[in-house]
């Protein structure tokens, strides 16, 4: 019993370290502004969103909704320190504790506006590593029917694309090249967000609720095809002998859309069509874990291409690792050249590439991997010092 206890006080222990580590912080700092309105209500307001803008750039400070403060600080001949109060208290209601305080410096009259208020303000802002990666957002993958033959049974659509979004994320998330955004269960996070809103948490909790991350990135694709099934298939050098071999094949579409354009990034049909183990998880899974791992590679190809960080004789480095890159797996390696150029549109077309080597996956780590140099055209230590060296899947 005592050693059961210290092995779940050590699993404790590491958790909250995990947690600890991954976790964002909140950093507050002070900033300065100044704004004019026609009440000194208005005009701190417009300062307060000028010291929002300075800290956590403008797109922020618009987002931030100071609209609703609509208090004035001398209304009515009202008590003006109860009125003033209360223009603190919706000022970090309304901005979800970003503004965590303020003190008004001066106000003067203008002639244009009515006043001008000069504020010094401490501002939140919640800082978390993953979301300085590009974001990435999941959108369930839609099927082009409402179910599909597997292992001779029809199996719902939803069901299948579930398993196929979810073994996605998983390989996304193992590349540590994106915070990776749940567009799935929204409404869970509404609500958890509602619950958060409403009750008494801290300005920390409140600003990190503010922080719901945008994605840059929309990733989204359609099951057109899906089925698994038992084929008979002769053994080669048995006499004409057969035995029954579990078959999988899956076609989709996949569309990788830029957020801020709304433009069409990436844009490519996959078919998969392979041999199932059919050992230790059902057929389905197993099909939706290689098409994901497809579908992945397809993705960080799009986006952040596989790349050669260090050669050093017969070995190579590689940029990414995980669950996207496996142990034996093989590379070409290809060196960029000049830029082309559309004559007429003006865009660049890419660079031209030109092979330089082939290397098969040693090792892969969680953040990169390590190859060897199965056959190069050229020493690949000086080709580096020269210019980037990109690695694709041996076809």
């Amino acid at each position: 019993m005592e050693s059961y206890n210290t092995m779940n006080k050590t699993l404790l222990f590491i958790l909250a370290l995990t947690v600890a580590t991954a976790r964002g912080a909140v950093e507050y700092t002070e900033a300065e502004g100044a704004g004019s309105g026609k009440t000194e209500a208005v005009a701190v307001v417009a300062a307060l969103r000028a010291c929002v803008a300075q800290v956590c750039g403008v797109d922020i400070a618009g987002d931030t909704n100071l609209s609703i403060v609509s208090v004035t600080l001398a209304g009515n001949g009202g008590d003006k320190s109860k009125v003033s109060e209360k223009l603190r208290h919706r000022v970090s209601e309304s901005t979800k504790g970003r503004v965590a305080s303020y003190q008004i410096l001066d106000v003067n009259p203008n002639a244009a506006d009515g006043v001008t208020a000069r504020v010094s303000a401490k501002i939140a802002r919640y800082l978390d590593p993953q979301t300085q990666r590009k974001r990435l957002a999941l959108v369930p993958f839609r099927a082009a029917a409402d179910g599909f033959i597997v292992s001779g049974k029809k199996v719902p659509a939803a069901d299948i694309t579930s398993e196929l979004s979810q073994a996605l994320a998983v390989n996304l998330v193992s590349a540590r090249k994106f915070a990776v955004l749940d567009r799935e269960y929204l409404n869970e996070i509404s609500r958890e967000h509602q619950l958060i809103a409403s009750s008494a948490v801290s300005d920390d909790e409140l600003c990190k609720l503010g922080a719901l991350a945008g994605a840059d990135y929309l990733v989204c694709g359609t099951l057109r095809d899906f089925t698994t099934a038992s084929e008979a298939l002769t053994v080669p050098g048995a006499g004409g002998a057969t035995v029954a071999q579990l078959t999988g094949g899956a076609a989709l579409g996949l569309r990788i859309l830029d957020v801020a354009t709304s433009q069409i990034k990436f844009a490519d049909s996959l078919n998969f069509r392979l041999l199932l183990a059919g050992a230790g998880q059902s057929t389905s899974m197993e099909l939706c874990d290689i098409a994901a791992a497809g579908l992945a590679q397809k993705i960080m190809e799009a986006i952040y291409p596989l790349m050669v960080i260090s050669a050093d004789g017969g070995e190579v480095v590689l940029n990414q690792g995980g669950e996207m890159v496996r142990a034996g797996a093989r590379y070409e390696l290809f060196t960029f050249g000049a830029e082309m150029i559309d004559p007429v549109t003006g865009e660049s077309l890419g660079r031209r590439e030109k092979k330089c080597a082939t290397v098969e996956i040693v090792e892969s780590k969680p953040k990169f991997s390590e190859a060897r140099v199965l056959e190069q055209t050229g020493d690949l230590a000086e080709l580096l010092k020269q210019g980037k060296i990109a690695a694709r899947p041996q076809k």
